[in-house]
């Protein structure tokens, strides 16, 4: 499947960095191996995990493009999008984010309580560092409202529904947090 490894956005300080408020993970898809994330100075590009991670870092906790003071935790992926009729060469690939921020719910319940909760999910995309717009317009012919852009691909299902189930599995917020969900060969390439 897609997914070549996790990063963990820690509410911590590491030392280096101070600590992520809110916390999450991040899924790197594989086509976030061809994306050129960002140039340092007047060095090459940084590519794949550290570039994607360092431009999530920039876009989601830097820019103020979002308040994420709302959010309890993260849920997001990095891959890079190619134009129809574009090769994959690192130039012509696009940086996007599918974001989800989780809110409404008891950050201090346990156990059933933290549980059987069910958080709403707020969803964002970025192309760059911009932000997409997921709104909606007036479909003449059919009569009906239509998303005017995609939210996510359906590899994000499957993280999805592997973070649900974990969830419901853990004690409270700070022992999901701590420990990543099995995605199994099914979802994450093996490292």
């Amino acid at each position: 499947m897609p997914f070549t490894h996790v990063s963990h956005f820690r509410r911590e300080s590491t030392g280096i960095r101070d600590g992520y408020n809110p916390p999450g993970r991040l899924y790197h898809h594989h086509t976030a191996q061809n994306v050129k994330w960002f140039k340092v100075g007047e060095e090459d590009h940084v590519y794949a995990r550290d570039g994607a991670h360092k431009h999530f870092e920039q876009v989601i906790y830097r820019t103020g493009h979002l308040d994420v003071s709302k959010f309890v935790y993260i849920i997001a992926a990095v891959w890079g999008d190619v134009p129809d009729g574009y090769s994959h060469s690192r130039e012509e690939v696009g940086r996007m984010i599918d974001f989800f921020g989780f809110h409404d719910f008891d950050t201090e319940a346990e156990g059933e309580q933290w549980r059987l909760q069910n958080p709403s999910v707020f969803a964002a995309n970025f192309r760059g560092t911009e932000p997409l717009n997921l709104g909606f317009k007036w479909d003449g012919e059919r009569q009906i409202f239509v998303p005017e852009n995609d939210s996510h691909c359906e590899d994000m299902n499957f993280i999805f529904g592997a973070e649900a189930e974990h969830r419901r599995h853990t004690y409270n917020l700070e022992e999901y947090l701590a420990e990543e969900p099995d995605l199994g060969r099914k979802i994450l390439l093996p490292r």
